[in-house]
């Protein structure tokens, strides 16, 4: 009886333990991103992550394949434009770049070339 007491306070404090280190590993590692998402026409859900300080003035968008890590380009990124929105998303052909930009432009307004083609 004492075993089976044992392991199911075992048991408590590894759950308890889980919860508490999944939502402080997800804060650390998202920190001040905002998840956004655009459902494509065949149904398929694109995937972006948002980085909205106060007071920004420009708006930098970058489009990654599939095979890129986004994450870790988006804290790349910020290393630079700390202080500007940037927003990151994830996309599989060549079409899903026209509908994301479309959607971007329609809620946040159009954007600016800053070099070599880049748009921001």
């Amino acid at each position: 009886m004492i075993y089976i007491a044992f392991l199911f306070i075992t048991f408590l404090v590894l759950l308890f333990t889980y919860f508490q280190w999944r939502n402080y590993y997800r804060d650390k590692l998202y920190g001040s991103f905002e998840h956004v998402s655009i459902v494509a026409e065949d149904g398929f859900e694109l995937e972006g992550l948002m980085h909205s300080p106060v007071g920004f003035n420009l708006t930098l968008l970058l489009l990654s394949n599939s095979e890129d890590n986004s994450l870790n380009i988006m804290k790349e990124l910020l290393l630079k434009y700390s202080k500007e929105r940037v927003i990151v998303f994830t996309y599989r052909y060549t079409e899903d770049k026209t509908i994301i930009y479309e959607m971007i432009r329609k809620h946040y307004g159009d954007f600016q070339k800053i070099k070599d083609g880049d748009v921001c």
